[in-house]
Order: structure tokens, then C-alpha cells, then sequence
């Protein structure tokens, strides 16, 4: 039987079910407060700018070339992630008229099989250094958003916009199981489901 060790009075939590599974395995938590994100509040909220809709698709993505080690959690998981901006390519391809673009978080590094997989294929890597806006920023100016497993993209749905987890294979550790159902409908695992 796995036991979480939290006994605390009082967690502020990102929503409403963040900590759900933690109670599964035994935590103590006295009251959960959801507070939202306070990285949007800062970024998004004290500073918001006007939204014009200029991307078509964007995904946020992660920092995995910053902790490959960290990262790597499974068989398989680094073609899964990898995968997952295949798929980007070739939606790309298909519908060579959509701006389709990457933001990474400002701490990340250079990420060589990300740049071999784009190479030629025209899809935008946004500057890390916020000089045309944060993510949040260019999420909230996207038609649509997709991620590996940002966190981000639990905060763009709360906030309406059409948001979806790239899952290859059903096997993103930075995800719920699959059989729980909490992501039915935003969470494609196929290259079909995601172009749908």
C-alpha cells in the first residue's frame, strides 16, 4: 500500500481535483484551498495585453533537454515525447497555411532532436526570452493550444481555450492514468485524433 507523507493544515492547490490522488494514498490535508496559478496571476493577470488570435496552433513545451534524466521515466518515453512533435510536423505539412508554433519556458535549453525534427518543416520556435510576449501571452493569442504536460495547459482550459495533452502511446507519466477518465476528450493519443 503506497502512503503519501503529507500531514499539513492548510494546501493551496492549482484547482479543484489537483490533489485528489494524494488523498487516495493516505494524506492529511485539513483544507485545500484552489487558488489558481500564481506564475498566470504575475505574468498574465497583473500585466494582461490584448488577445488578436495571431497563432493557429501552439505548443507549450517542456524543459525535457534541461534533465533528460529527470525526464526519462520509462521505455520509451523520449519517442513518445518526440512524438509528439512529429505530430506538429506533420500537421504542418498538411495545412502548410496555419502558423503553427513552439514556446518553451525561458530556462530551457538547446534541444537538438527537437531542432532536427523541425528542420525545414516551418513551424515557429517563439523566442525564450519573451521579447514577443510570455506564454501566456501567446497561448491566449492561440486558436489553439497542445502540450506533452505543461501544466499550462490544465490553466488555458480553465480559461477557455481549446486545449489538448499529445499522449503517444497512452503512456505520459506527466498525465492522470488513462483509465480514470479525467481527460476524456483533451487527451489524444493518436496523430488522427490530434489533426481532428
Amino acid at each position: 500500500h503506497l502512503i503519501y507523507y503529507i500531514d499539513i493544515d492548510y494546501l493551496f492547490s492549482l484547482g479543484n481535483k489537483t490533489i485528489d490522488v494524494a488523498f487516495k494514498y493516505g494524506a492529511r490535508i485539513d483544507k485545500v484551498l484552489p487558488v489558481g496559478s500564481m506564475f498566470m496571476e504575475y505574468y498574465w493577470f497583473n500585466k494582461p495585453k490584448p488577445i488578436n488570435k495571431n497563432i493557429d496552433v501552439i505548443m507549450l513545451g517542456l524543459n525535457i533537454m534541461n534533465a533528460y534524466e529527470r525526464e526519462d521515466k520509462y521505455n520509451g518515453f523520449m519517442d513518445d515525447y518526440y512524438n509528439s512533435i512529429r505530430w506538429l510536423v506533420r500537421f504542418k505539412e498538411e495545412y502548410p497555411d496555419y502558423r503553427v508554433v513552439i514556446k518553451h519556458h525561458p530556462s530551457a535549453g538547446v534541444d537538438n532532436i527537437e531542432e532536427e525534427i523541425l528542420l525545414g518543416s516551418g513551424i515557429e520556435i517563439l523566442p525564450k526570452d519573451n521579447s514577443c510576449g510570455n506564454s501566456y501571452q501567446s497561448a491566449f493569442n492561440s486558436r489553439c493550444v497542445v502540450t506533452y504536460g505543461s501544466t499550462m495547459g490544465y490553466e488555458m482550459i480553465a480559461h477557455g481555450v481549446p486545449t489538448f495533452f499529445l499522449d503517444p502511446e497512452l503512456r505520459n507519466c506527466f498525465l492522470p492514468e488513462p483509465d480514470d477518465n479525467l481527460l476524456d476528450g483533451i487527451r489524444l493519443a493518436t496523430y488522427d485524433s490530434f489533426r481532428d
